[in-house]
């Protein structure tokens, strides 16, 4: 989003419904200039930081035992969450 937008990024989570929602806004004039792979290392890292921010409501983790296990296989999954950006990956691009 633009810088003009003044959002604010938020972790929500709602036991009853047992959702936790992570809204985090970026600035758009920090990635206009980046390539595709280091933006979504940037994203990574970003959604980690909020993720790790939502974790700190134990009610969450209670209730999804299973939940940074699945989260982290989706991630390997997809390339995201490496500690550094792999060039390679993004050579077609």
């Amino acid at each position: 989003m633009p810088k003009s937008h003044n959002r604010k990024s938020f972790v929500r989570y709602t036991s009853a419904d047992n959702y936790l929602t992570i809204d985090f806004c970026v600035s758009v004039e920090g990635y206009e200039k980046k390539y595709n792979i280091e933006q979504r290392f940037d994203l990574g890292v970003i959604f980690l930081t909020w993720l790790d921010k939502g974790f700190t409501n134990k009610k969450i983790i209670e209730n999804n035992p299973n939940l940074t296990k699945r989260i982290l296989k989706i991630g390997q999954k997809n390339g995201w969450f490496v500690d550094e950006i792999d060039w390679s990956l993004d050579l077609d691009n």
